[in-house]
């Protein structure tokens, strides 16, 4: 199972439908079968990312995050839980969601460029902000480490930066230059 995610945007969702699909591929056929949709209404998902310690899906829309469910049964992705993570500047999006290991944290990400640390009591409900980092430009995306100590974003800046998941501390920057140009950086993996 995979999922897709995307559509028209706020102005074309009629001609071009906003929404996630999940899908399943035969390996000895090679097709892919659409087996669910979620509309998501006038929000484009710009960003997926997928929990294995949940089985949950997590749907970067907008300027908030949407905990997203399939029931492989019934053919039905639905939607746990969303909340808003993005509240500054003109137009705010979260480009990047991502689950800690365990499924406990969630790291965010966007325009308002600030990375920002929220734990789960339960999945099934909206996490608390456990702490929001410093300000820097948008964030492009980010990963936890292993251990989930640590946050590695990526912005508009040419940073690659480390922050500590307890503390919301800057750990150590990595600036990426070319001939003293900056790099446009666009992922970060531990």
């Amino acid at each position: 199972i995979f999922l897709t995610g995307g559509g028209g945007g706020s102005t074309a969702s009629k001609e071009v439908p906003n929404q996630v699909q999940a899908h399943s591929y035969d390996e000895i056929t090679g097709k892919v079968t659409t087996v669910a949709t979620l509309n998501t209404d006038k929000s484009v998902v710009v960003g997926l990312s997928y929990s294995t310690a949940s089985g949950l899906w997590l749907a970067c829309l907008s300027a908030r995050v949407m905990v997203i469910e399939l029931n492989e049964e019934s053919g039905e992705l639905s939607a746990v839980c969303d909340w808003t993570t993005e509240s500054q500047g003109k137009y705010p999006e979260t480009n990047v969601a991502r689950c800690n290991q365990s499924g406990e944290l969630v790291a965010t990400g966007g325009t308002d460029g600030i990375v920002q640390i929220w734990r789960f009591r339960s999945v099934r409900d909206v996490p608390e902000l456990q702490k929001a980092c410093a300000k820097t430009k948008e964030v492009m995306d980010l990963d936890f480490s292993p251990d989930g100590q640590l946050v590695a974003s990526i912005d508009g800046s040419s940073n690659c930066r480390l922050w500590d998941t307890t503390t919301g501390e800057e750990k150590s920057t990595v600036n990426y230059l070319r001939a003293g140009k900056p790099v446009n950086l666009k992922g970060v993996r531990f």
